[in-house]
């Protein structure tokens, strides 16, 4: 992420600040992974940036870049162009590092991963770079193969991949992975993953049981080689992989389902009643088994499920803030409706999800209207934004996206202690398109472009031809301690 902030943490446009707005640019395609592209926007950017400090920004980023499409040369002499400007920060020697250990370099990487041990040693702890001087140590006495570097790398990209749908680039990163370390059965894994979402099932069974053939116990293998089965409509053939895996683990609900469902499409009606009532003794509050079961005509019908406390509080809270107001401005886009007055506050309801509500009372938050470039921009780096959470500057995130072809995308992940304890995501976060809301909220502590620190929340709605609404608070609002 740059080193430079807006000042008003106002979200950056093109039209007012050009160089900057070429580096927001370039940030929101990394974020999304389209490197040529931020590599293209980044050039531009050192040509008309003037700040020595700026043009180091600049260039740490287009090392990064570089790096991630291979061209290592290139990417360290961009950091040794940094160097002529201002001395290397812990953060980019340990990119450069990175970029040595990728193109084989390995002792001069493991020498600078020494010093930032050393001058880190929390932040070491913290991103396990033990773990990695192990691995080069391994990798340099010959006990694994030299790409084993790399792969581990990709590997940590690629759960943040599939929580954001990239399946394309889930793929792409599993076929390097192989490529890299066929002995490995994360990359084949992950490939028989990316091969479902493309309803490509053979191709994934086969690499499923690659997975398999190198870790025999993989539950989660043998599940999903059920479900692909099931996904073919074979679910005979779907039977004994989930039975193996719930021989290995009982508790896993998933499987249970799955292996009720493949004994119903095959006739076996009380063996599907077995495997849904050992789910349900499992979770004893799941609608799922509930109504499976229901439909067996063999248990009650599952009610219908309580509007949480929480959800109840805040809509307390809309009319509250709401009848405070005197002369709001009310936008509407599909089934939300953002209702806002300046110095009051602003709520956002949604007829079609009662869960989907905001409410920001008092100040002070920006409202106004964002271009549809700039709007894209800013998700870009709200995705690059997550990219660099973890358990030490960030306790939550949530987003929430509806697009114009009715798809929606969500994303939550809340951090205690260090610890993830609360996890969960659907749909596809595409930040080429313009959606019809866009719902971003944070309570972190490090420092973007759109806020320093990175806590608050972001409300947009689509209106017609007409620029985009939106509230912001990100960098108003004060982290909350830890």
């Amino acid at each position: 992420m740059p080193n430079k902030r807006c000042s008003a943490h106002k979200v950056p446009t093109r039209e007012t600040a050009p160089p900057y707005a070429l580096f927001i640019h370039a940030l929101a395609a990394m974020g999304d992974e389209r490197y040529a592209e931020a590599i293209a926007t980044l050039h531009k950017y050192l040509i008309v940036e003037r700040d020595p400090l700026a043009q180091a920004g600049g260039l740490q980023n287009l090392a990064a870049c570089l790096m991630e499409t291979g061209q290592y040369v290139q990417a360290l002499d961009k950091l040794n162009q940094v160097e002529t400007l201002t001395p290397l920060t812990p953060a980019a020697q340990f990119l450069r590092g990175i970029i040595l250990a990728r193109s084989g370099s390995f002792s001069e990487a493991q020498a600078l991963f020494d010093i930032y041990a050393r001058q880190q040693p929390r932040l070491a702890r913290q991103m396990n770079l033990k773990d990695t001087q192990d691995l080069l140590k391994a990798i340099k006495q010959g006990k694994k193969p030299p790409g084993a570097f790399l792969a581990e790398q990709l590997q940590t990209y690629l759960s943040l991949n599939i929580d954001f749908g990239d399946y394309t680039l889930v793929e792409q990163k599993a076929r390097q992975i192989i490529a890299a370390d066929p002995s490995r059965p994360e990359g084949h894994f992950a490939l028989g993953v990316a091969c479902i979402e493309f309803e490509r099932y053979t191709e994934a069974i086969e690499a499923f049981q690659e997975a398999l053939r190198l870790n025999p116990k993989h539950v989660t293998t043998l599940y999903n080689i059920g479900i692909t089965w099931m996904k073919k409509n074979e679910p005979a053939l779907a039977l004994p992989w989930l039975e193996k895996a719930l021989r290995l683990d009982g508790r896993h609900t998933g499987a249970w389902e799955q292996l009720g469902r493949a004994y119903q499409q095959t006739s076996c009606v009380k063996e599907a009643i077995y495997a849904w009532t050992m789910g349900l003794k499992l979770e004893p509050g799941s609608e799922i088994f509930r109504r499976l079961l229901h439909e067996a005509a063999v248990g009650s019908a599952p009610k219908p499920e309580a509007m949480p406390p929480y959800i109840r509080r805040y809509q307390e809270m809309v009319v509250q803030v709401q009848a405070r107001m005197h002369s709001p401005e009310v936008f509407h886009s599909g089934s939300v409706t953002l209702t806002v007055e300046s110095k009051v506050g602003f709520t956002l309801e949604d007829s079609q999800n009662p869960a989907n509500v905001t409410v920001y009372a008092g100040g002070p938050f920006e409202f106004g209207y964002i271009s549809d470039g700039d709007l894209l921009d800013f998700m870009g780096g709200i995705k690059l934004a997550v990219r660099m959470i973890d358990g030490e500057n960030t306790r939550q995130v949530a987003i929430l996206v509806h697009y114009q072809n009715g798809t929606r995308f969500h994303y939550k992940t809340h951090l205690e202690r260090g610890k993830r304890v609360e996890h969960d995501f659907e749909g596809r976060f595409c930040v080429t398109e313009i959606p019809d809301m866009f719902k971003v909220r944070m309570d972190a502590d490090f420092a973007s472009p759109y806020g320093d620190p990175m806590c608050g929340r972001m409300v947009y709605l689509r209106q017609g031809n007409r620029s985009g609404v939106i509230v912001n608070t990100l960098g108003r609002e004060r982290a909350k301690s830890k």
